[in-house]
C-alpha cells in the first residue's frame, strides 16, 4: 500500500485491514498449535487431567476457560445485559442446564 493509498483509506477500511492481518497471523499459528495439542494429549495422564487439551489451549493470546468464566462473571456482576449477544445467551443457558443437572434441580414445570 502506497502512502497516498493509505491516506485515502477510511477508518472503517483501515480497521478491517488490521482485522485481516490479525486473522492471518492468528491462523498461521494453527498448525503448530494442533501438533502441540496432539503431543500433549498423547502424553496426558487421564487421572491427573481428565479433560483433553484443545488446539485453542496452545494458541497465543487465547483466553483459557477460567479467564472466559471470570470475564463473564464480571459482566453479570456489573449487571450488563446479554440480550444482544446470542453467544452469551447460549452460554448462560448451557450453564443453567449444567447447574440443574449437577445439583439435580427440577424445573418449575417438572416439580
Amino acid at each position: 500500500m502506497t502512502k497516498s493509498e493509505f491516506l485515502a483509506v477510511s477508518a472503517r477500511e483501515l480497521d478491517g485491514y488490521f482485522d485481516q492481518i490479525e486473522q492471518r497471523e492468528h491462523s498461521s499459528f494453527l498448525p503448530a498449535a494442533l501438533v502441540c495439542s496432539v503431543i500433549a494429549n498423547v502424553n496426558r495422564d487421564p487421572e491427573q487431567k481428565p479433560e483433553p487439551w484443545h488446539v485453542e489451549d496452545f494458541m497465543p493470546g487465547a483466553e483459557s476457560d477460567e479467564e472466559n468464566m471470570r470475564r463473564f462473571c464480571e459482566k453479570v456482576a456489573r449487571g450488563e445485559s446479554f440480550a444482544d449477544d446470542p453467544e452469551a445467551l447460549n452460554a448462560m443457558a448451557g450453564l443453567k442446564e449444567e447447574f440443574k443437572a449437577r445439583f439435580k434441580i427440577k424445573s418449575a414445570g417438572n416439580a
